[in-house]
């Protein structure tokens, strides 16, 4: 209750120092919810507290250089006088400030050191929650930070934010995906997964165009959907099997988790970024972004980054639903029963995979509601 009191608030504040109060809220209640964990999720909560109080530091101190130039901390009264101070260096040590702290909490490449082990060690409940949400309320204030505090233009005149962070972007995603293949725990592949993720939001907010925030904004939704998803099958199957090793999976879970596994199966298309599932339409905006700023480096990140997708997922549905001939004729004779987990957890898992369909198909309507966030200047 805690950790989503924090995320409520940073939403809602409109206040730079109250969003830095609600962020510290979520932060050490996301410490403690990690904490809990498998043996090593201590030491990996607290080098996230170390990490992640040196990032809320950061920002707190570029808050308050703003503070003394404009006298303010209202978000819309301080975009009204920055225009007047920009060129001052303590404006420029802010604006530093706060992206890099911003970028700690949101596990934006390079800057993303405590996320693997945090989601992996923590229990499955903690990560199915923390997962899909933190990291995103993170980049929703690297949204307002950039784009309603600040504006791009103001910023660009001044530092090349936006191409740096787009640069870090493309690099994370990169690195996320390749780093995820070269796993063989389930949870530890979902975490360098939700690396490479977030350089899809970053990459979005980096293009500063309608097309790029659209598809940032709406992958912010279809992450948090999917990895919530990939977590509680991850979290099922440490349950029936007690593990989540992808060199365990074999072709018998299909008979005794057919449900779980086809909302895995969801879950993993869209990732690749297949249609109808929403998935595919955030990248495909932030495709659009990409063509149209002619930046054809990150449209190829994009292609590039859903073939490896494909890679470190479809090697999990290939155990799953294809035979293997060497032990073929050994389960031909073997009877396997149907083991599903109970009602309670089978449930936010089919909410979730209905979700991802629904979201695809009725796409347009969630895009119309963006329209009405854009930033003045858009």
């Amino acid at each position: 209750m805690l950790l989503m009191l924090g995320f409520n608030g940073m939403v809602l504040t409109g206040d730079l120092f109250n969003l830095y109060v609600f962020l510290e809220i979520s932060s050490l209640s996301s410490y403690a919810l990690i904490a809990i964990g498998e043996k090593r999720a201590p030491y990996s909560a607290f080098r996230y507290l170390i990490i992640g109080t040196v990032g809320g530091s950061l920002y707190l101190l570029g808050v308050g250089f703003l503070y003394t130039v404009t006298g303010t901390l209202n978000i819309i009264d301080m975009h009204t006088m920055l225009p007047q101070v920009i060129g001052h260096s303590s404006v420029i040590a802010a604006l530093i400030l706060m992206v890099i702290g911003v970028g700690v909490k949101a596990a934006l490449f390079p800057l993303h050191g405590w996320l693997p082990d945090s989601y992996t060690f923590a229990s499955s409940t903690s990560s199915a929650l923390i997962a899909p949400i933190g990291t995103k309320v993170a980049a929703y204030i690297l949204f307002r930070v950039v784009l309603f505090l600040f504006g791009v233009e103001l910023i660009d005149d001044q530092l090349p934010v936006t191409t740096i962070i787009g640069i870090f972007a493309g690099i994370g995603i990169l690195y996320g995906s390749i780093m995820a293949i070269a796993q063989s725990e389930m949870k530890k592949m979902l975490a360098y997964s939700s690396v490479s993720q977030i350089g899809y939001i970053i990459m979005g907010l980096s293009l500063a165009n309608p097309f790029g925030f659209i598809g940032a904004v709406l992958h912010i939704l279809n992450h948090a959907m999917m990895k919530a998803l990939l977590f509680l099958v991850s979290g099922s199957m440490r349950l029936k099997e007690g593990h989540s090793l992808i060199t365990k999976f074999d072709n018998s879970y299909r008979k005794k988790y057919p449900w779980t596994m086809a909302a895995f199966t969801t879950a993993a298309i869209s990732m690749v970024g297949l249609p109808p599932l929403a998935g595919f339409f955030s990248k495909w905006y932030l495709a659009l972004g990409t063509i149209d700023n002619s930046n054809w480096l990150l449209l190829s990140v994009i292609l590039i980054s859903s073939l490896l997708n494909a890679v470190y997922f479809f090697r999990i549905l290939e155990k799953v639903y294809l035979n293997n001939p060497d032990t073929e004729s050994a389960e031909e004779t073997e009877v396997v029963e149907r083991d599903e987990v109970g009602f309670s957890m089978m449930f936010p898992m089919a909410v979730m995979a209905i979700g991802l369909l629904l979201v695809g198909i009725f796409n347009v309507y969630i895009v119309n509601i963006i329209f009405t966030m854009f930033p003045a200047g858009f």
